[in-house]
């Protein structure tokens, strides 16, 4: 993951030439579909889908090379509902809301005479959770009773982490102010401290958690 960041950030670096027009301030608002994925140790990744809604400034870092810093804030939902054993017993719903903060270094370079735009970028991520809920529903039809935890709940023994850390790769294409990107996202420090039972042994596993974004935007 080290590698491939400063392989991104090399390659940005390396198309400073390519411009020689002055830059200007831009803003963004954007409605993206987003997908969540929980890392688990020896188990099946949960993968909770849902929207979010972005804004997004630029920041010119120079007036010679169309080089910025784009920051701003996304606000995500993602949801999911698990059926366990043949008969659905037992089924898990799951509710997660978080604000994420990223900083990336951005480079637009222009194509097919200023037409068209494409974006790489890359950098660090701030992700604030607000709602991480488990729905447990037990039993068949008239016999069926739920719980609800909050997984954010210091009361929890193994609590999910309020703040996470990560690192963004990203690629957008933009015709006018007309803007669709992709990011991808991996958290670097964990989501949750779990205990699970695997092979007659107890294990304490830090998951963790990516999240691939497809956003559809419009500049100005």
């Amino acid at each position: 993951m080290r590698f491939i960041t400063f392989f991104y950030l090399f390659s940005l670096l390396s198309l400073l030439p390519l411009s020689l027009h002055a830059q200007e301030h831009y803003s963004r608002a954007a409605i993206a579909y987003e997908v969540k994925v929980i890392h688990y140790v020896n188990e099946e990744s949960d993968i909770p889908k849902g929207i979010a809604l972005a804004y997004t400034h630029g920041f010119p870092l120079t007036q010679k090379a169309p080089l910025f810093i784009e920051t701003g804030a996304k606000l995500g939902w993602t949801h999911d509902v698990s059926n366990y054993r043949p008969d659905r017993a037992l089924t898990v719903r799951r509710n997660f809301l978080d604000i994420s903060l990223p900083v990336d270094l951005t480079y637009r370079f222009s194509l097919f005479n200023n037409n068209f735009c494409i974006a790489p970028s890359t950098g660090p991520n701030f992700r604030f959770n607000l709602v991480s809920n488990e729905k447990y529903t037990y039993g068949w039809r008239k016999s069926r009773h739920s719980e609800k935890i909050n997984l954010l709940s210091r009361d929890e023994a193994y609590p999910a982490a309020i703040f996470q850390f990560g690192w963004r790769l990203g690629l957008a294409l933009s015709h006018g102010p007309f803007h669709i990107g992709y990011n991808f996202t991996y958290d670097l420090t964990y989501y949750r401290d779990v205990m699970s039972l695997y092979c007659e042994t107890v294990h304490f596993s830090e998951n963790r958690t990516s999240t691939h974004t497809l956003a559809f935007g419009y500049t100005f």
